[in-house]
């Protein structure tokens, strides 16, 4: 069966203004489905007051501008509570449909990415913008079937 993402996955918006950006954690998406790390802020380059979207454990990130190269990850235990700009948007995934290692592998498998090509948009900085994100489509079996995959994988 089909499934779009977003009858499977639900934008997490938690807002919060960052006055002070140099007590901050951040996050970056790394690239081809390698996950995420923490971002060092360079001297000299720490970021002006801005909003910014909290991340949870959990939640599945993306980012906007590298999507179509597979710049997709689970947020770890370990940068619960760091902040992202609104060019990484946050998704509440819900386990009862999909797991959060099956959508991984759905994300970051060689045809979502071509989709993700095929989708993003802009001359300079192309992107990956939610509504068409949301609307892309992913194969979803049972449970079971995730299981016996991402076992294999």
């Amino acid at each position: 069966m089909r499934v779009q993402l977003g009858k499977i996955l639900t934008q997490a918006c938690e807002g919060k203004y960052i006055d002070h950006p140099e007590r901050e954690k951040y996050i970056t998406v790394l690239l081809y489905g390698r996950g995420v790390k923490e971002r060092t802020i360079n001297e000299g380059k720490i970021p002006v007051q801005f909003n910014a979207w909290v991340a949870h454990t959990g939640q599945l990130i993306y980012s906007r501008i590298n999507a179509e190269n597979g710049a997709y990850a689970i947020v770890p235990h370990y940068l619960d509570g760091a902040v992202v700009s609104k060019d990484f948007p946050l998704y509440w995934i819900d386990t009862s449909q999909v797991l959060p290692d099956y959508l991984f592998y759905s994300l970051t498998s060689d045809a979502f990415v071509k989709k993700a090509q095929k989708n993003s948009v802009g001359a300079t900085m192309r992107r990956l913008k939610e509504p068409v994100f949301e609307n892309m489509e992913i194969n979803l079996p049972t449970i079971e079937e995730q299981e016996r995959i991402v076992s294999q994988i």
